[in-house]
């Protein structure tokens, strides 16, 4: 086997850097939940096997091909080019057929250059005549020679290339190394390799990027005439922007290229981290521009980073950015990277391939919070989580995300205090609940502090008392059933008490707060369908609370219940039947009893107040799409139902703007978070849907 990476990156860190230790936390968007085995199967049998170094090439929409660094004999570290072939099951996911082998260092007709180790393949397509035959495919590999058999060799890595008409093979490997001392006489003792390649111009000229002197070099090489390359010069790729090697600079080895046409950007996936003798722990996606690549000058951005909080293993290197057959990012509305992990004490042997996948923009694994600024500017609070911790994140104008750190596990809900600032709420793990609030009006939130004794069976919900006091309510499985519990600042702007206000037995539903015309709140739930589905209502009165009591007449709902305040100030209650209907209920001396809306789209209701206190209700219909009904008249009926389009995996957000502007926002299935406005107050149009990246 080749010398092991981590060395490489000791003998080149040691010789080219002395630079303090740096601490640098990845600030990018992409986060894959999970990073899952991706099932590519090694040879059948008992004996240790090895696979890394995956080079992906999707060929059609669904088929893709995987070659990998592997031993074709049992328990022996002796490198071949593994190849898979791969189709896509109606899931997303793809079934792997046998490995083969299409390149063996042991052949009789393999060349010196190759003929103890072949690895680190890379395939591209393009035009490559060699011999007097024009193929369609190229193999970059990296290439180390049989000593025994060829005492005069170079006993270094180099790269050469293999020539194919199908990307299945047979492959042809051209006689002599491409790249080796001749080619780069200050080439460290272990050689140059790790190649990856981007096709130039679809036919002969590649971009060729390898390691082993120094950072990542490229160049420029034309293959139209193989037997005869023209190799352009060598340019070192930057490093800055890169995290932080421990105990030293920012280092680029190891890395996987595809060119983003769309965006004209690099991609490039790499190994970092302090790892063991062999391998590193993490690895790292990076973006740069174009022009960069081709200047050697520029700096790089953090796209995201797969951990042992991915794949459930320590190590995690070796990777591959799965491109099309001219090394492009084979979907640019996405990034699928295989890698190879190491569980604990497996050795090399255990080197399977893992896969993540997920959206180039964020995505959050929750449904969005949305709450405005003291200076007007809507938030946007995304959430994720992984096998390690979740993640609150926040888009202010539809900005950049900003992550917060480590967070409780619950969808983050917010509410302003009177002097402006933002305090977020969310409920962790164990039921807890927890807050972060806003060190200034418009600023950052410094960090969680827990309520004491909080045990909630659901996502907070929080409003406002008369006088501005943040209150939270929860709701808690206590046999025989369920309790709600309240917890409201001592002073506007100040800490929570000590301990919760227990509001007795409730029906089983999550509850939702109205606030009067007088700033009294009243607490909404529906009960349990065996308990008859009706809603219940708690009314504020001081300090206390009248008790839960039925609304009079309510029929039995599957939903749970939205409220707001119309222009008249009575409160505006509306929920969904069985059947699908939606019932609403106008408050007057109590509430009921309840009259149809009619048909609705197949999920609970948003209510929101508009300009003038007309209401604005919004539901998801059953293939995602919003819709939205609303009142035209100050305190009238509610208008049939208009189609506002989007794909939605929950129920959309939406808050008034101080423009009076009404901004809705939803999350897609594949957690991408979107975002429209209306576009003037109180129109009945909006901006189409922009998504948030």
């Amino acid at each position: 086997m080749r010398l092991a990476r981590i060395a490489l990156v000791a003998l080149l860190l040691a010789v080219q850097f002395a630079l303090p230790a740096h601490a640098a936390e990845p600030a990018g968007t992409w986060n894959p939940q999970a990073a899952p085995n991706a099932g590519v199967p090694v040879p059948p049998g008992s004996g240790p096997f090895y696979m890394y170094a995956p080079s992906i090439v999707q060929l059609s929409p669904t088929e893709r091909m995987v070659y990998t660094c592997a031993n074709r004999v049992p328990g022996q570290t002796w490198d071949h080019v593994g190849m898979n072939y791969g189709t896509r099951r109606a899931d997303g996911t793809y079934a792997w057929g046998a490995v083969q082998f299409p390149l063996n260092p042991q052949a009789a007709d393999t060349p010196a250059w190759a003929s103890n180790h072949i690895c680190d393949p890379e395939v591209v397509r393009g035009s490559f005549r060699y011999d007097g035959h024009t193929y369609a495919w190229a193999m970059f590999v990296l290439g180390y020679p049989d000593l025994g058999k060829h005492p005069g060799a170079d006993a270094i890595n180099v790269v050469g290339v293999a020539y194919a008409d199908q990307p299945q093979g047979p492959w042809k490997l051209s006689r002599n190394a491409l790249l080796d001392r001749s080619t780069d006489p200050n080439v460290s003792t272990w050689g140059v390799g790790q190649p990856s390649v981007t096709s130039i111009d679809g036919a002969g000229k590649l971009l060729v990027f390898y390691s082993g002197v120094g950072q990542v070099m490229r160049r420029e090489v034309d293959l139209s005439d193989a037997n005869n390359p023209k190799i352009g010069p060598r340019v070192e790729l930057p490093a800055n922007g890169l995290t932080p090697e421990p105990g030293g600079g920012p280092f680029l080895h190891n890395a996987s290229f595809v060119y983003d046409p769309a965006r004209d950007e690099f991609l490039v996936s790499r190994d970092t981290g302090s790892g063991n003798e062999r391998v590193q722990p993490d690895v790292e996606i990076n973006r740069i521009a174009g022009s960069a690549i081709w200047s050697g000058t520029g700096t790089w951005s953090v796209v995201g980073r797969l951990t042992e909080c991915h794949s459930g293993y320590r190590y995690n290197h070796n990777s591959g950015i799965v491109r099309n057959a001219y090394g492009m990012i084979a979907d640019g509305s996405e990034l699928d990277v295989y890698f190879a992990t190491e569980p604990p004490g497996g050795n090399y042997w255990a080197y399977r391939l893992a896969h993540a996948q997920a959206p180039l923009s964020f995505t959050s694994g929750a449904r969005p919070e949305l709450v405005a600024q003291e200076d007007g500017r809507m938030t946007v609070l995304g959430h994720t989580a992984n096998r390690c911790e979740a993640n609150v994140w926040s888009s202010t104008e539809y900005g950049s995300w900003t992550k917060f750190g480590a967070s409780p596990a619950g969808r983050p809900v917010a509410a302003r205090q009177p002097d402006g600032r933002v305090a977020l709420f969310s409920r962790a793990a164990d039921g807890s609940i927890w807050w972060n609030l806003q060190s200034a009006p418009n600023g950052g939130h410094p960090g969680w502090a827990q309520l004491p004794g909080s045990a909630s069976a659901g996502d907070p919900v929080v409003s406002r008392t008369a006088d501005g006091r943040l209150i939270v309510v929860t709701r808690r499985n206590e046999a025989p059933g369920s309790r709600v519990y309240v917890n409201v600042q001592q002073a506007p702007n100040g800490a929570f008490a000590s301990a919760w206000q227990d509001l007795g037995a409730s029906p089983a539903g999550q509850p939702v707060i109205g606030t009067n015309q007088d700033g009294s709140l009243v607490l909404f739930a529906r009960a349990a369908k065996e308990a008859g589905g009706q809603i219940w209502f708690n009314q504020q009165a001081g300090t206390a609370w009248t008790g839960w009591q039925a609304v009079e007449g309510s029929p039995s709902f599957d939903g749970g219940p939205a409220v707001a305040r119309q222009a008249d100030g009575r409160l505006v209650l509306v929920a969904r039947r069985w059947e699908g209907a939606l019932s609403v209920v106008y408050q007057s001396t109590g509430f009921g009893p309840f009259t149809s809306l009619g048909a609705a789209p197949a999920n609970d209701p948003v209510l929101v107040e508009q300009a003038g206190g007309r209401l604005a209700m919004f539901a998801r219909a059953a293939d995602g799409s919003i819709w939205w009904s609303r009142q035209d008249t100050d305190n009238g009926p509610f208008t049939g139902w208009d189609r506002l389009a989007g794909n939605a995996a929950d129920d959309p957000v939406t808050q008034r703007r101080t423009d009076n502007r009404l901004t809705l926002v939803i999350r897609q299935p594949d957690g991408r978070v979107l975002h429209r406005t209306q576009s003037t107050a109180g129109s009945p149009t909006f901006t189409d849907w922009q998504p948030l990246r």
